[in-house]
């Protein structure tokens, strides 16, 4: 195991090891650490730039590698390879090309006091630590991915000078200091992301010192915020953070696009504005999941939703919800007045589609994450649209002929959209009928062949059986043909020839 490499290499430099942060935090809770937070106190005549060369040597003989995160602050991830990785409900960005998550270790170099490095930490309760001892690496009860050992308490003294253990225990999120938000702001975003994982409540003092540091979170790089925020949607307790994080005045720091939707009326089916709409939406996702998930048929549906790893190490979920929070983000530049009261926002998904581009390259996610996120906006409506215009059963077919297996996602979002809605206008059986749109297209896509959204014709169907002149003409008369063909004028390759028989015909051609 990489503790056992990295003690023997410590003893023989004279070094003090310490668990650290979230290692200690998450122990002491009973959960599984999923990777690990180690502090390394350099003390005599050691150099700073003599230990983290051997240290990375060391690392790169186990075929290992290290990534330096803070050079300035001597802190470094080493990314394991080596060893097994534990089965784990967290999620963790991937290195690229890699087959499976990478499994890390956070390691910080310091000089002083251990407890000077602890009173640089976030939160009390990551400002824990506990010293390796041969004794305590005999007992085998931190070894990373080991969860809780009651019998190993004697053999871990833990260092808490902040009262991050009496925190722990009352669910309360306290900063150590003021003054550490602003040496690393996206401490900002793991507040409440932490409070959303463990289910803690944000100690008064700390929620207002995170709303005064709020404007630091300007010069936080994307690829640091993408993770905290993704983790966060992904939590248990995510919806509730997140309306207390709007009301600290976050979500206008991050993305300036999202102040026109306060205030932005919109009437009818809608009974609070579009940033109040779109929060409810939000809320909105993982109820719909859910109540599609308890079809024993559909489970399948929220394992995909929930586990599979989509992009950059974390399944489809926190971006669903990304894409809810942006959906109605084109609103506010497209609204105008009928008649006092009722309002239109055409072109609002298009409009919507440009802004979320540049937000999400503010987060810095991956390109396959962008524009899956995009596309959810651009077509957010086109369920609604095919609800009205068919009716439930031919919208579920339409959407899934037009946009294949990732039709399922998009009535999801659709779904939950008429969730967000409670004007006057609004019919509870509507809610009924997205839910249904939503459960006939994952059905299908779950147990149907692919056969069922695959166009059956070719513009060489069209040359050889109709005679056609290969040329722009074929390509726009398959496109026409797509059209009908999505809307169930026809199924299978010879019910098409037929029908772009008699629409030639029909045409005078």
């Amino acid at each position: 195991m990489w503790t056992a490499d990295f003690w023997a290499w410590a003893v023989e430099r004279g070094l003090r090891v310490f668990w650290v942060g979230g290692t200690v935090r998450d122990w002491l809770l009973g959960r599984r650490p999923p990777d690990a937070d180690v502090a390394v106190q350099v003390t005599g005549a050691a150099r700073w730039a003599d230990v983290v060369a051997d240290f990375q040597r060391m690392v790169s003989t186990r075929g290992d590698s290290v990534v330096v995160l803070q050079a300035e602050k001597h802190t470094y991830r080493w990314v394991l390879r080596k060893d097994p990785a534990p089965e784990t409900p967290d999620y963790r960005p991937q290195e690229a090309g890699a087959s499976e998550p990478a499994r890390w270790v956070d390691v910080v170099f310091f000089e002083g006091p251990v407890e000077d490095e602890l009173a640089r930490r976030d939160f009390t309760i990551n400002a824990m630590a506990v010293e390796w001892t041969d004794r305590l690496m005999a007992h085998g009860a931190w070894v990373m991915g080991a969860a809780y050992d009651p019998s190993a308490v004697s053999h871990a003294p833990i260092i808490d000078p902040w009262g991050g253990r009496s925190d722990l225990e009352r669910g309360i999120l306290r900063v150590v200091r003021p003054e550490n938000l602003w040496d690393d702001p996206v401490r900002i975003i793991r507040a409440y992301r932490l409070a959303a994982q463990l289910g803690f409540q944000i100690d008064p003092t700390t929620r207002r010192c995170l709303a005064l540091e709020m404007p630091a979170l300007t010069t936080v790089p994307g690829e640091r915020l993408h993770v905290e925020v993704l983790k966060w949607l992904m939590a248990p307790h995510a919806d509730a953070w997140i309306q207390a994080a709007d009301e600290d005045g976050l979500w206008e720091t991050l993305f300036p696009d999202v102040g026109p939707m306060k205030g932005c009326e919109q009437g009818g089916y809608h009974h609070k504005d579009v940033w109040g709409h779109t929060l409810e939406v939000v809320r909105a996702v993982g109820p719909v999941l859910e109540t599609l998930g308890s079809d024993d048929r559909l489970r399948d549906l929220l394992r995909q939703a929930r586990e599979t790893s989509f992009a950059m190490g974390f399944p489809r979920y926190p971006f669903l919800k990304l894409a809810a929070l942006f959906h109605d983000i084109g609103k506010p530049y497209v609204r105008s007045v009928r008649r006092p009261g009722v309002y239109a926002f055409i072109g609002h998904a298009e409009a919507g589609a440009r802004i979320v581009d540049g937000l999400l390259e503010r987060l810095r996610l991956s390109h396959p994450a962008r524009t899956w996120v995009r596309w959810l906006v651009r077509h957010h409506m086109v369920p609604l649209e095919a609800w009205k215009a068919m009716g439930p059963e031919r919208a579920a077919a339409y959407l899934l002929r037009r946009f294949g297996p990732e039709a399922v996602w998009l009535a999801v979002l659709s779904a939950a959209d008429q969730f967000g809605k409670a004007g006057p206008r609004m019919e509870a059986r509507r809610r009924d009928e997205f839910i249904a749109i939503a459960r006939r297209v994952a059905e299908r896509v779950l147990g149907g062949s692919p056969e069922e959204w695959t166009f059956p014709l070719r513009g060489a169907d069209l040359v050889e059986v109709l005679g056609l002149t290969p040329g722009p003409a074929v390509g726009r008369l398959l496109e026409r043909l797509r059209r009908d063909w999505e809307r169930g004028r026809f199924d299978t390759r010879e019910e098409g020839l037929a029908y772009a028989r008699r629409w030639r015909m029909a045409d005078g051609e």
